[in-house]
């Protein structure tokens, strides 16, 4: 069982009214137009689809505590009015109910929308448009990654999963994730294996436009690159790790006029026709021979090497570079041919994939992105929407600051202190209160030193640890004539 999300960012943006970009987001009246369409709104059962929104978001937004439908439940009674609260057992066949999950996937799709057609980073724009000049003709950069979240193993027949529960959850969570005690006749206590449960969640994220593109909720065990094929037909530049590596996708983004950039598995054996080393031509010396020999692997393995390839009778550009945090050679592998853009320009790219990284651990961090232990799918899909709504109100947050109050904001920093602010600008915002909105982002621009990126040492400029030197870096390789630079590996 899969469902995949494709958005779409509209045309359309406003960069100068940030704040007020807020006001058409999420409203009550919305809300509750989505609860009635989708049958969430039952005759028999006193819900307030708004209030249900709003405890969920804020449960999630602003607490670093484990879910519980529990604790949700209780943050809905205290919204509630004399006579409009409801008993847990009819709360949560709500909240367990397809209705809900449905409103919770419009509210992240419509939300998503907004930040596409809101954020267009500067930066990244400039980085693209110079990319263009070089013979590069892509609109956005694309980051491919995935996530596993651990559930309870009675869902093994629908969420299969591949990694350890250890890894995931514990040996605690596994005693009590991966085995039921049963009895037998006699008393004596039997262990029955319920399997290992995992759920996979595939994403896309815009470099550009700061949000996700796609995203893909399956089984632990699918093939994450099945969801890549959704964002194939644009014109992107696609960045990938090393689990992503499959041939006939690259054929069919450069089908697309589109490009890729990932990272081979280290048992990767195609055969070399061509070799350079910065201006040294090394061809005669490798032509013929295998990625995985091991002259290839170890000549002068801290230089960058660049690489012509045939894999099954396609030649592409592979780029060998030496990591000193794994202490080993890996390889890239793109089909960005341009002589232009030398191998350590093409290395500075591939580090920009780092930002969905970043993205993920502020998502596990400070919205919840972590897994809930339900046997109920609705659920889980439920929470999981609501991580990513939570997440993409906090990117808008993190915009607005830098936009409108021209600070440097860090998103992290945002997203980890939102029980400072976040519970009342969600109520704010569903009330359509764009004045208190304002007095929450002016506050939060006034104590900015909260709120604000620290300044960074020189070392992780350097060695491209930050968005803004490797932007430069790409941007400086890309633009001298006959420009070596010179990369520092992490």
């Amino acid at each position: 069982m899969s469902q995949s999300l494709c958005i779409f960012n509209p045309n359309e943006r406003n960069t100068k009214n940030a704040i007020s970009r807020f006001s058409s987001i999420i409203s009550a009246q919305y809300i509750g137009q989505k609860a009635k369409a989708v049958g969430l709104i039952k005759r028999r059962v006193n819900l307030n689809p708004n209030k249900l929104v709003l405890s969920t978001l804020s449960a999630v937004g602003d607490s670093g505590e484990e879910l519980k439908i529990a604790s949700i439940k209780a943050r809905y009674s205290a919204m509630c009015r004399s006579g409009e609260d409801m008993y847990y057992k009819p709360f949560h066949n709500r909240f367990r109910s397809e209705e809900f999950t449905l409103t919770m996937m419009d509210l992240f799709c419509k939300l998503q929308q907004k930040v596409a057609g809101t954020i267009d980073n500067p930066a990244v724009r400039k980085l693209i448009g110079s990319m263009n000049q070089s013979g590069i003709d892509i609109d956005d950069i694309y980051i491919h990654d995935g996530s596993y979240w651990h559930i309870n193993g009675a869902l093994s027949d629908i969420f299969p999963g591949t990694r350890t529960a250890e890894k995931g959850k514990g040996k605690a969570s596994k005693a009590k994730n991966q085995y039921s005690k049963l009895v037998d006749t006699n008393g004596k206590e039997l262990t029955e294996n319920i399997g290992n449960a995992e759920i996979g969640i595939q994403m896309t994220w815009s470099l550009r436009h700061s949000c996700v593109m796609s995203l893909g909720i399956g089984a632990g065990t699918e093939n994450e690159r099945n969801y890549v094929y959704e964002t194939s037909s644009k014109k992107v530049l696609h960045l990938f790790d090393a689990g992503y590596v499959d041939f006939n996708m690259y054929q069919t983004i450069e089908n697309s006029n589109g490009y890729f950039l990932g990272k081979l598995r280290s048992n990767a054996a195609g055969t070399i026709r061509s070799c350079r080393m910065g201006k040294l031509d090394l061809t005669k010396m490798f032509s013929g021979k295998k990625l995985s020999d091991p002259d290839v692997r170890y000549y002068l393995k801290h230089r960058s090497m660049d690489l012509n390839v045939e894999f099954k009778g396609s030649k592409y550009r592979v780029i060998r570079v030496f990591s000193k945090k794994d202490d080993k050679v890996q390889f890239l592998i793109t089909n960005i041919m341009q002589s232009r853009i030398n191998a350590n320009v093409i290395t500075a790219i591939y580090k920009l994939r780092w930002q969905i990284e970043l993205r993920f651990k502020e998502l596990k961090s400070s919205s919840n992105l972590r897994g809930v232990n339900t046997r109920i799918t609705n659920i889980i899909y439920s929470l999981l929407m609501a991580s990513l709504i939570v997440g993409l109100l906090k990117t808008l947050v993190a915009y607005a600051l830098e936009v409108k109050m021209k600070i440097d904001p860090s998103s992290y920093k945002i997203s980890i202190r939102a029980r400072n602010w976040f519970g009342e600008f969600i109520k704010a915002l569903t009330a359509g209160n764009h004045s208190k909105i304002k007095e929450i982002i002016y506050g939060m621009a006034k104590s900015k030193d909260s709120y604000t990126k620290e300044r960074q040492s020189r070392k992780k400029h350097i060695e491209l640890k930050t968005l803004k030197s490797t932007i430069t870096f790409i941007l400086k390789g890309l633009c001298a004539t006959g420009f070596e630079p010179v990369l520092v590996e992490s």
